[in-house]
């Protein structure tokens, strides 16, 4: 269904995210939970501590560049620059 109101793109967002997750788990140790739109789209933790976080994007209408105008990268890093002071910030563990 092609409407103003289809949310169809969303849900292959969705489903990419829940993919990649799988696909991704299967190189990390057995301890290791996987949450999907928890702390981030995926976020790894391990021993009840976030591990990793990843932010995906998917477009079906163009193809995305990463660049200093790209509203995507923008808004993801004013998102994660919110949780930073509530974190205890290690620089050496921390990347973006």
């Amino acid at each position: 269904m092609n409407s103003q109101f289809s949310a169809s793109s969303q849900a292959l967002g969705y489903l990419y995210q829940a993919i990649y997750a799988l696909y991704l788990i299967l190189n990390k140790t057995e301890d290791t939970e996987i949450r999907i739109e928890g702390l981030d789209d995926i976020d790894f933790q391990q021993n009840g501590a976030p591990a990793e976080l990843l932010q995906l994007k998917h477009h079906t209408t163009h193809q995305a560049s990463l660049n200093d105008s790209n509203t995507d990268l923008r808004k993801n890093i004013r998102i994660w620059n919110s949780h930073l002071p509530n974190q205890k910030k290690n620089t050496e563990r921390n990347r973006l």
